[in-house]
């Protein structure tokens, strides 16, 4: 067993850590107003990336410490939210996939989701005067004044300055893909309100199991935005310093687990639709009635009123899956992740926790072996932060990293588009929804064919015929497929329970001996059928086969087994197989 962490903590230090890789070099040039009117700033360059300290020159006086930090993490948290949520989207699916559990407040997460808006209002902060109104910028040159929000209306003018102008401003030009484009064409013309008051905005939010006020099971959706600090000055919490006044940006809030629905825009086809339809109980009947969240919950705000709005939400598996990779993200995400491990798995692992080596480039042969943790953490943890692990066959434990440690024992925490298509699929059948959801969207949500490529078929047709083997991985084709299928969404048409078997066997496929081990395999199944051929009345009722002691098939079993016996990583693949119950270790029924 392992214990878990809590999922917002894991949100805070994801906000702290990954401004290692979002480095900024602006900062105030000089302050042209004080906290009475608001703020507005002309920026500057510096030669090392800024913090709160180097942010602010000196002139600034009349702001509070405070406030200080407030527009700080309004400043950079009102850039690149897409990147900042990305980074936090595949650090939590990379804990999930190393078997690390999470929750919050005791309850464990379910699934994690990347939620979106094109149209997020922030109209009422573009219009508050005094000193909780957002930072504005002046460019010295042509002497416009910018608030730090990128409405689309500032976008649009930012294009306008240029790439030059934008550095004047300490931002960058906005990246304008033709669909961007397009989709900013349109809120300009038929939505001029939204096109001056509205960011395009991103988010998680994870999935937890609760009970409501009646006893009934219900999910909860917990929100975790670390860019909320650009729209609201309280979305700061303390980080794990020791100094109690430094903070790092992070909105956390809880709304019931809406339905979902398949989007209707042919481009966001790996994307689904929230909507805010709960069921609640009315005098001892089940109805359904649309739970909205208080205007001042801007993230909701939408559905308050008839536009065509909605908040996006993406699968984690495919969010990744779909997900432009850059360097930096990807640095990010792996430092981050050894960071939390690092930092917490030694006091959340107990004894006996089963565990999966990975990543060891010492010794990769023992890659891919079950363990357990061995003894007490903190009596026999040295300082480097290693953990005691009882690796299979061997005697003696071995000191590990956290990072070269994979928790097996830890249940599914996301789940793919179809599993939730599936899922709402059932509410969207209830005919209490019929009054509220329109037959088009109800045809949409029962559409889930999809098509596979012939490799996922080919796998396919092995196991639902039984004919799934080992030896078959050695073609790349059939692999290919086998890879596939093994990742959401498809791993949703595997039962749960073969999934894990599945994913070792993949991984013991490439251990470096498991070639010879498939052509032992191959060596003893051709000889089996030439031996059947020639008296099937060998084959006993239950599938064993009678060999006779100076029979040339025993002659070539014992030769194979004297090989896997003389090859310790030889035989490590073979017992291997015979656990995962893919091939029956021919040294256990034959000793030489």
């Amino acid at each position: 067993m392992i214990h878990s962490l809590d999922v917002t903590q894991v949100a805070t230090d994801v906000s702290k850590q990954s401004c290692l890789f979002m480095n900024s070099y602006a900062c105030i040039g000089r302050c042209l107003e004080d906290d009475k009117n608001g703020c507005t700033v002309e920026m500057a360059w510096c030669d090392t990336p800024t913090n709160l300290e180097s942010f602010w020159p000196h002139e600034c006086r009349s702001l509070s410490k405070e406030r200080k930090q407030i527009i700080f993490w309004q400043f950079h948290r009102s850039m690149a939210c897409h990147i900042y949520t990305a980074i936090l989207a595949k650090v939590l699916k990379g804990l999930c996939d190393d078997g690390v559990p999470m929750s919050y407040e005791g309850r464990p997460v379910v699934d994690i989701l990347v939620l979106d808006m094109a149209e997020f209002d922030v109209s009422d902060i573009l219009a508050t005067k005094g000193p909780d109104s957002c930072l504005r910028v002046r460019d010295p040159v042509s002497g416009r004044i910018f608030p730090i929000l990128a409405t689309h209306e500032v976008m649009e003018q930012q294009i306008e300055l240029g790439e030059l102008g934008c550095s004047r401003l300490g931002m960058k030009i906005p990246e304008m893909t033709p669909d961007i484009c397009s989709s900013i064409k349109q809120i300009k013309q038929h939505r001029p309100l939204s096109f001056k008051g509205s960011v395009p905005h991103w988010w998680v939010a994870v999935v937890v199991e609760g009970v409501n006020r009646i006893g009934k099971k219900e999910w909860i959706m917990v929100h975790l935005d670390i860019c909320g600090s650009a729209y609201d000055s309280a979305a700061l919490v303390p980080s794990k310093e020791t100094n109690k006044d430094s903070l790092v940006p992070l909105k956390v809030f809880c709304t019931p687990e809406y339905v979902m629905i398949p989007n209707s825009d042919p481009k966001l086809k790996h994307k689904l639709e929230l909507k805010p339809l709960i069921s609640e109980r009315n005098q001892g009947t089940e109805t359904l009635s649309i739970a909205l969240q208080p205007k001042s919950n801007r993230y909701f705000r939408c559905y308050h009123k008839d536009d065509t709005s909605f908040i996006g939400v993406t699968p984690i598996a495919t969010y990744v899956e779909h997900q432009v990779t850059e360097s930096k993200i990807d640095d990010a995400v792996n430092y981050i992740i050894s960071y939390i491990k690092n930092d917490t798995l030694p006091s959340i692992a107990t004894i006996g926790s089963q565990v999966t080596v990975c990543n060891i480039q010492s010794k990769p042969e023992l890659n891919g072996r079950k363990g357990r943790i061995h003894s007490a953490l903190d009596g026999t943890k040295n300082s480097t932060g290693r953990i005691p692990v009882l690796i299979q066959g061997l005697k003696k434990p071995v000191q590990l990293k956290p990072t070269c440690l994979r928790f097996g024992s830890t249940p599914s925490q996301y789940q793919s588009k179809y599993e939730l298509q599936r899922k709402h699929k059932e509410l969207l059948e209830d005919d209490t929804l019929i009054n509220h959801i329109s037959q088009k969207q109800k045809n949409l949500a029962n559409a889930a064919l999809n098509k596979y490529d012939p490799a996922v078929m080919k796998v396919l047709s092995s196991i639902t015929s039984g004919q799934m083997a080992f030896s078959k991985l050695a073609d790349p084709e059939f692999k290919r497929g086998y890879e596939r299928l093994l990742k959401p969404p498809l791993s949703t048409l595997l039962p749960a329970e073969l999934i894990p078997r599945f994913q070792d066997a993949l991984e013991l496929s490439n251990h470096r001996k498991a070639g010879d081990a498939i052509k032992l395999i191959n060596i003893m199944k051709s000889a089996k059928q030439r031996f059947l051929e020639h008296d099937p009345s060998l084959v006993h009722g239950d599938g064993s086969v009678a060999i006779g002691a100076d029979s040339d098939m025993m002659h070539l079993t014992t030769s194979v087994v004297s090989k896997i016996n003389v090859d310790l990583e030889l035989r490590y693949v073979f017992e291997r197989l015979d656990d995962l119950g893919l091939y029956v270790n021919p040294c256990k029924r034959f000793a030489v």
